[in-house]
Order: C-alpha cells, then sequence, then structure tokens
C-alpha cells in the first residue's frame, strides 16, 4: 500500500475549562460538635452586587447644613416657578417662553445659587437652560395650548 503522506502542518489546540461556582450552588459542610456527624446544607447566599439595597428618606437630624440650605433653595424655586400649564409643574418663563424645568433643572439650578454663580430670577449660563428649547405661549389661550418654536 502506498499513502501518499500530506506535506501540510497540522496544530492542535486544547483548551480545559473549568466552572465556577456560583455562591448559590456552594456547599457549605458544617461540623456538629455533639455526634461529630456532617452535614451538606445549600448555602442561599446572593453575591452581594446583587442584593437589594434599602431606599429610605433621610431625617431632617440626620442632613447636614448644606443640604438643610439646599432644600430651602429648592423648595423657593419651586414656589416661584410653578406652572399649571405644563405637565412638569415648573417653567422658566421669559418673553411668554415657558422652559419646562424637570428635576435635573431644579437641582442644577439649587446647586449654582448655592455657590452665588446665579439667583432666583436668572437661570445658569448652561446649555440645559437655553431658550431654544422653551415653548411659545399664545397669549389668547393660556389653558393647554403651547407649540414648539
Amino acid at each position: 500500500m502506498n499513502y501518499h503522506i500530506n506535506q501540510r502542518k497540522v496544530l492542535l489546540i486544547t483548551a480545559s475549562i473549568q466552572k465556577k461556582e456560583t455562591a448559590k450552588r456552594k456547599k457549605k459542610n458544617l461540623t456538629l460538635d455533639d455526634d461529630d456527624e456532617s452535614i451538606d446544607e445549600e448555602n442561599e447566599i446572593t453575591p452581594p452586587s446583587k442584593q437589594k439595597k434599602k431606599i429610605s428618606i433621610p431625617k431632617e437630624a440626620n442632613l447636614n447644613e448644606i443640604d438643610l440650605i439646599k432644600g430651602e433653595i429648592h423648595k423657593k424655586l419651586k414656589e416661584k416657578h410653578g406652572c399649571d400649564i405644563h405637565k412638569t409643574g415648573y417653567c422658566y418663563v421669559k418673553d411668554n417662553r415657558h422652559l419646562p424645568l424637570t428635576t435635573l433643572h431644579l437641582s442644577m439650578w439649587t446647586d449654582e445659587i448655592h455657590k452665588n454663580h446665579c439667583d432666583y430670577e436668572t437661570p445658569p449660563p448652561h446649555p440645559n437652560f437655553g431658550m431654544g428649547n422653551s415653548l411659545k405661549i399664545s397669549s389668547s389661550n393660556h389653558s393647554s395650548s403651547s407649540t414648539l418654536k
């Protein structure tokens, strides 16, 4: 028998894969002092990254002085810029144009007032407060007609 041997080189790669045990699958071996018996028990611990964190509203007594001052500023901004027309409930109004104020807007404005960079009448010089995003309100109908312009 004649065999033709191919001159190609062959490269063989082998890989071994090890499975990582998750925290739920690990078993804990407990030893009892009385009888010296071993008991296998499922360990139902979830990894720390997946544990739910309890969220609670901070108590006023636990707030520091800066947070209390910012809270007052935030409250005054809401009182000053309340809006019955838009769903956000708050707008910065300039020349019959309404800029809806979101929580982010109010928070940024609060921080800038606290730093003495602006006041309650004039928003900070930030692109989020640009009047290009504002809505023009027609003077004849203030109830719910607003057009983007």
